[in-house]
């Protein structure tokens, strides 16, 4: 399972990929730094001048994991402020993403009996 982040440039709109296991992948010059632990994104405006923004409205959690069932990849991306997340598989059996106790979360799958497999995966 991969956890990372997806960041929006509030300038120019490209994305931003930012793990600690993989260098951050980066497709504009406007962003300057990630600050997780503050939910803090650096970019510079096209003026050149530092301005910090709330990764709540830029940036999404995501999380790679696979089908306990079916072993199809999924990625889920969620917002952290709105709780809402879009999920990209073409796996039958997810059923829904749930915050647990302590901020964990938790992906709901079903299969054709209606058996229902929690997995934490962040």
């Amino acid at each position: 399972m991969e956890h990372y982040w997806k960041i929006k440039c509030p300038v120019c709109g490209a994305e931003t990929i930012w793990s600690t296991k993989e260098d951050t992948q980066v497709h504009c010059s406007h962003f300057s730094s990630f600050f997780p632990e503050k939910s803090l994104v650096i970019y510079y405006n096209d003026l050149g001048e530092e301005v910090a923004v709330s990764l709540e409205s830029v940036g999404q959690v995501c999380y790679n994991f696979s089908c306990p069932l079916c072993k199809e990849e999924i990625e889920a991306c969620a917002t952290e402020g709105a709780h809402q997340y879009f999920i990209k598989t073409n796996c039958t059996h997810f059923v829904s993403l749930q915050r647990e106790e302590g901020d964990k979360i938790s992906a709901i799958f079903a299969d054709s009996y209606n058996n229902i497999f929690p997995m934490e995966i962040g």
